[in-house]
């Protein structure tokens, strides 16, 4: 069975000519969850291409589509989907960017999904292609599964999103959403003051900058 790339979007179609082009088996197809998709059913590999402005994007928006942020909506469904999950980022990676750096971190750390830096579309085929082969063509037999979308409360996932401040935990993030009001917090109106009746000051501060 071929590698499966998403039929939709400019990159994938140009990353589905250049593996082509390698001569290997690969098919465009409309796939719910991924951009790249190969393996054995039951054992299948799904990979989430995005470039580092992509990346961006899809995590805090942009001024004229606010409500694109849909990157942690989309990992938690391919961790959900696949068996190995994996992500590619095409594109100069500055970690001393706050942002981009703590987007990997909280994928690394807190999906442990991984994830591979490629320099553009044509290093990504490279990736694929030596992923492909090193994975036995002849055992990927599989087609892209139907996405595994699990429910989550609003309550549940603003818990789980405090733990990805360090130092927080289930307890805290628990006490935290018991004594201060959520839409306060999450809208950055919390001062590292009022936090510290809950938190010590180091998390405080750390929780007042991240929301701002």
């Amino acid at each position: 069975m071929p590698i499966f790339i998403d039929n939709r979007g400019s990159g994938e179609e140009e990353l589905y000519n250049l593996l082509k082009s390698k001569h290997l088996a690969v098919e465009h197809k409309h796939i719910d969850s991924g951009d790249i998709v190969f393996g054995i059913d039951g054992d299948m590999v799904g990979i989430e291409r995005k470039t580092v402005n992509d990346l961006i994007k899809s995590v805090v928006g942009s001024k004229k589509y606010p409500a694109s942020r849909h990157f942690w909506d989309q990992i938690k469904v391919l961790k959900a989907t696949y068996k190995t999950p994996l992500v590619i980022i095409e594109g100069t990676i500055d970690f001393k960017d706050k942002l981009v750096s703590g987007i990997l971190f909280g994928l690394l750390l807190g999906w442990k999904i991984p994830y591979i830096n490629t320099y553009n579309v044509y290093d990504t085929a490279e990736a694929v292609s030596r992923m492909f082969t090193r994975y036995g063509e002849n055992k990927a037999k599989g087609y892209p599964p139907a996405a595994v979308r699990k429910e989550a409360s609003p309550t549940k996932i603003r818990w789980a999103m405090l733990q990805c401040c360090k130092g927080i935990g289930p307890a805290t993030a628990t006490k935290i959403l018991k004594s201060i009001d959520y839409k306060e917090l999450f809208r950055g109106d919390v001062t590292s003051k009022k936090l510290c009746k809950v938190v010590n000051a180091k998390i405080a501060k750390r929780l007042e900058d991240a929301f701002k």
